[in-house]
Order: C-alpha cells, then structure tokens, then sequence
C-alpha cells in the first residue's frame, strides 16, 4: 500500500514582538498523513547571509529569507502527535505558541 502526506492548510501568523525589539514571523503548515491523521509542522522566518556557488562577482554574498524549520519549540515534536481535523490540529499548535510566548491577552 503506498502512503503519502499532502500540505493541506498555510497559516502566516502576524509578527510575534520579542524582548529586543525584532519580530517572529511563524509558519504553520497542517499536513494530512493518508492513514494517520492531521499534524503540523513549525517555520520561522529567518535571514542568512550565503555564498553563492555560482558567484555573479568575486567574493558575492547573497541575503536570503528563508524559512527555517523550528519544530522542536513544539511540545508535541517529541512524539508523533496526529489529530482528526485541521481545527484541532491548528488549535494545539496555537495554545503552544501562545504559552510559549506569553501571548494571553
């Protein structure tokens, strides 16, 4: 039997405020396993500063924004945590981050 994952939802959260000044930029991606369920996987939005291997001149670095996996800052990361919806699954993501932050209004 073949199995697969399919990207089922993106959410973009707004920018989280961090304690010196710069902004978080998460990413939320909810993907559906075709036999186990919904999980999520974290982003965040980062800058790097590359070396190209194809330089367009000598020593030339490239600035690129990407966005990193950042999976672990989940608790449920740990273990395979599936869910039976796409609510239930951003719901669980989104307390996460909101303890994690101190984001409670």
């Amino acid at each position: 039997m073949i199995t697969y994952t399919e990207v089922v939802k993106i959410i973009q959260l707004d920018p989280i405020p961090m304690a010196d000044d710069e902004e978080w930029l998460f990413r939320i991606e909810i993907l559906r396993h075709s036999q186990k369920g919904y999980f999520a996987q974290l982003w965040r939005q980062d800058s790097y500063d590359i070396k190209p291997t194809f330089a367009i001149k000598p020593d030339w670095i490239a600035s690129e924004t990407l966005f990193v996996q950042e999976n672990y800052r989940l608790e449920m990361s740990h273990k395979p945590h599936y869910f039976v919806d796409v609510e239930s699954c951003l719901s669980a993501i989104l307390t996460e981050l909101t303890k994690q932050f101190d984001l409670s209004e």
